[in-house]
């Protein structure tokens, strides 16, 4: 911690956020954008990354508590980043990061798309890759959702920690619909994905998701 309020202190003028990013990097580790540990990620650099690290980092010595931002991990089997070849300038790539790493809403998330589309042309693959990543995020918050992996077909959906009623309702979720929803060994949800999801996984995560949003805002627990 001694190490990081070092680093920002010598880099303490505007301008100076790559650095401080760069060396919170070797500190922290590079994390991943869509990650619970995107904090050290090139997506945050600037005057922001200044604030929130000092920030961090002086509540840390004092020894208070940091209020945790709900950012939950997206693993999926998909190639997610802007190539070089899709934008050239590397400042450019870095604000976009920057923007994505910030969205909240799928409208704010439609607004850039339709901006690098005009701007850069037809989205590649990698980066509508990554757009969708971010829409499955924002729909991963609003359903309660930590980490959300993908592989061989198999969905797998962890609960945030100290959301003991929303994960009863998870549970009762799977008790209602065991040919859908099955629970998982640390009391989340798996979904096996149907031959014709697959075809489309990206888009029938997002339409489970929405499905476990429907369903805990509309069930009361009894128990």
């Amino acid at each position: 911690m001694k190490l990081r309020l070092k680093v920002l202190m010598e880099h303490s003028d505007l301008g100076s956020g790559f650095q401080i990013a760069m060396n919170d990097l070797k500190i922290r580790g590079g994390g991943t954008i869509l990650g619970a540990s995107q904090s050290g990620h090139i997506a945050a650099v600037g005057y922001d990354m200044f604030l929130k690290l000092m920030e961090e980092a002086v509540a840390e010595l004092k020894g208070e508590p940091l209020e945790q931002e709900r950012d939950p991990e997206i693993n999926l089997p998909h190639s997610a980043f802007i190539p070089e070849s899709y934008i050239a300038d590397i400042d450019q790539r870095l604000t976009i990061y920057r923007r994505l790493a910030r969205i909240q809403n799928a409208e704010a998330l439609a607004d850039i798309k339709s901006e690098l589309v005009d701007r850069y042309g037809s989205l590649l693959r990698s980066v509508s890759n990554l757009l969708a990543k971010i829409r499955l995020k924002i729909g991963a918050i609003a359903a309660g959702i930590q980490r959300l992996d993908f592989r061989a077909g198999v969905l797998t959906l962890l609960p945030f920690d100290g959301q003991p009623d929303h994960t009863r309702k998870l549970i009762a979720l799977a008790v209602d619909q065991p040919r859908r929803y099955q629970l998982s060994p640390d009391q989340g949800l798996q979904v096996k994905l149907r031959p014709e999801e697959l075809k489309k996984p990206l888009a029938s995560i997002k339409k489970i998701l929405r499905e476990i949003v429907a369903y805990v805002n509309n069930h009361r627990l009894s128990f």
